[in-house]
């Protein structure tokens, strides 16, 4: 089992930090609203561990999906 994704702080004001899992695929991030609106997506270079995001959001509950080809992570957000 692959160790999860976290994401610190969180409740944020925008800007957090993911710890992403230890993975040998690239990984694809996407950001959406509780409406499924995806308001960012990037791809994750392999061999990343930390990623900084500094997105001016509004207020509200997110849903982060990370995933690979045989792997994925979702988190819940909140931007206070």
């Amino acid at each position: 089992q692959a160790e999860p994704l976290r994401v610190f702080p969180n409740p944020n004001t925008g800007s957090f930090t993911l710890t992403l899992p230890e993975t040998t695929e690239p990984l694809d991030l996407a950001l959406y609203t509780v409406h499924g609106t995806r308001v960012r997506a990037q791809k994750i270079a392999l061999g990343t561990e930390n990623l900084l995001l500094e997105d001016k959001l509004p207020p509200g509950v997110y849903l982060l999906v990370v995933e690979g080809a045989t792997e994925r992570w979702t988190e819940r957000v909140v931007v206070r």
